[in-house]
C-alpha cells in the first residue's frame, strides 16, 4: 500500500498496551489518538521505505523516535550520551564454494546444492562431531513427546526431520509452534550440539524431495552451523549406521514412538561458506529515572520499529495458474501494524510515565531494530 489507511486508527494489539480508560474518557478525537495516528502515518509512510535494516528509511525512523524521546524528556541511554545503541547486522549472504559436508565412511563426495545446502541462519565456523538422530527435534509436553530424552548431544551433530507428526496439525492444516525451525535449532543448541542437519519428511505422492532455496536476505546466524540435506543422503548414513531406514523412523515417530539414537561410528564435519554484507543499525534507548530504594532497578518496555523494507511479497497472488506480474516485483512493505503501531504505543507509554510522578524503579524504553532479521 502507498498510503496508511486513516481508518486504521489504533491497532488492537498496541491499543491493549495503552491505558484503555484514556479512550473512554477522552473520546475518539483525543489528543492521544491524534498523536498515535501521527506516529503511525509517518513510520509507515512510503518515505521510510518499509524501515528495512540498512536503508535510509530506517535511519529516518530512528531519528524520529529519538526526537520524540527528547521532546518527552527521557534521558538518553545509548552510546556516548546519545539515544542510539549501534551494532552491525548482516544484510545479505552469498554462498561460496567453501561450503562442505562429509560423513566418515561415506564413499560419495557430497556437493552443495545437490546433497546439502546451508540455511541462511547458519553460522560459518568449521565443525566436527559424532552424529545423533534426534527425531523431529521436538519437545512437546502436551503430547509427552521428547526427542531428546536420554540423548547426550554435547559436542555432537544433531540430525533431525523437518516439521512434526502430521496428526498434530489443526483443522486448517497449520502446524504447531513446535515445528518452527528456530525452536528445533535452539533445542539442539541448548543441549550442546555443534551442528544441525535437517532432512525433509517423506514427500507427498507426486512430489519429490528438494533442498530448500537459499535466501540471501534475512536472519543473522543462530550461532550454530545448520544444513538442509537430502533424504537420500540422510537415509544412506542412517542405514549404514544400522539406526534404520528414514521412512521407517518417520513412521515410528508419526505414531508417537521414540526413534532418537546415536549413529555408531559416524562422524560428520563441514563448514557453511558465506560472503556477508553487513551494515550498522541502531536501537533507540531512553530512560525515565526512578526514585527510592529500588531506583537502581529497571523495568524494560520495548517494541521493534524495523520492518521488511523493499522486497518481493512473501504472499504472492496467482491468476490462471501464473504469478501476477505486479506481485513478484519488489514493493514497499510499510509495516503499519508490524510494528509502527507498537512503536507508537511505546512512545505514548513513555510520554505517560514522563508526565507522571517518578516511579519506584527506573524504566528503560527501547525501540529495537533487526527483529525482522532474526536478531
Amino acid at each position: 500500500m502507498s498510503k496508511v489507511d486513516c481508518r486504521l486508527r489504533v491497532s488492537r494489539r498496541s491499543w491493549l498496551i495503552l491505558v484503555t480508560a484514556t479512550w473512554a474518557v477522552a473520546g475518539c478525537a483525543s489528543s492521544l489518538e491524534q498523536r498515535f495516528q501521527h506516529h503511525i502515518n509517518y513510520l509507515a509512510s512510503d518515505k521510510l521505505e518499509g524501515r528495512g535494516v540498512g536503508s535510509h528509511g530506517i535511519e529516518l525512523a530512528s531519528d524520529y523516535i529519538a526526537r520524540e524521546f527528547t521532546a518527552i524528556g527521557l534521558e538518553p541511554a545509548g552510546d556516548d550520551g546519545t539515544y542510539f545503541q549501534t551494532f552491525p547486522v548482516t544484510l545479505h549472504r552469498t554462498l561460496t564454494d567453501e561450503s562442505r559436508l562429509a560423513f566418515t565412511g561415506d564413499k560419495v563426495e557430497r556437493r552443495q546444492g545437490v546433497d546439502f545446502i546451508p540455511f541462511n541462519f547458519s553460522s560459518d565456523e568449521s565443525f566436527s562431531g559424532v552424529v545423533v538422530f534426534c527425531g523431529y527435534g521436538i519437545i512437546n509436553p502436551d503430547k509427552a513427546f521428547d526427542d531428546f530424552k536420554d540423548i547426550d548431544l554435547t559436542g555432537k551433530a544433531a540430525l533431525m526431520l523437518d516439521g512434526e507428526p502430521p496428526s498434530w496439525a489443526d483443522e486448517s492444516g497449520n502446524p504447531t509452534r513446535y515445528a518452527m525451525q528456530r525452536n528445533k535449532v535452539y533445542n539442539a543448541k541448548d543441549r550442546g550440539a555443534v551442528a544441525i542437519l535437517v532432512v525433509s519428511p517423506k514427500p507427498a505422492p507426486g512430489e519429490s524431495d528438494r533442498l530448500t532455496e537459499f535466501v540471501a536476505e534475512g536472519a543473522d546466524a543462530y550461532g550454530i552451523p545448520a544444513f538442509h540435506i537430502t533424504r537420500a543422503f540422510a537415509d544412506d548414513r542412517l542405514t549404514a549406521a544400522r539406526v534404520g531406514a528414514l521412512d521407517e523412523l518417520q513412521q515410528k515417530l508419526d505414531e508417537g514412538g521414540f526413534a532418537s539414537a546415536e549413529l555408531a561410528h559416524a562422524q560428520v564435519g563441514g563448514k557453511a561458506g558465506f560472503k556477508k554484507t553487513s551494515a550498522p543499525t541502531r536501537n533507540v534507548l531512553g530512560i525515565r529515572r526512578g526514585v527510592g530504594p529500588h531506583a537502581d532497578e529497571f523495568v524494560v518496555i520495548g517494541a521493534h520499529y524495523d520492518h521488511l523494507g523493499i522486497r518481493k511479497p512473501m504472499m504472492r497472488k496467482f491468476k490462471a495458474g501464473k504469478l501476477v506480474a505486479e506481485e513478484v516485483r519488489p514493493q514497499i512493505h510499510n509495516g503499519a501494524d508490524d510494528n509502527a503501531s507498537g512503536t507508537s504505543g511505546l512512545i505514548e507509554i513513555a510520554r505517560m510515565f514522563a508526565s507522571a510522578p517518578p516511579p519506584g524503579r527506573g524504566i528503560l524504553f527501547i525501540a529495537f531494530t533487526g527483529e525482522e532479521s532474526g536478531v
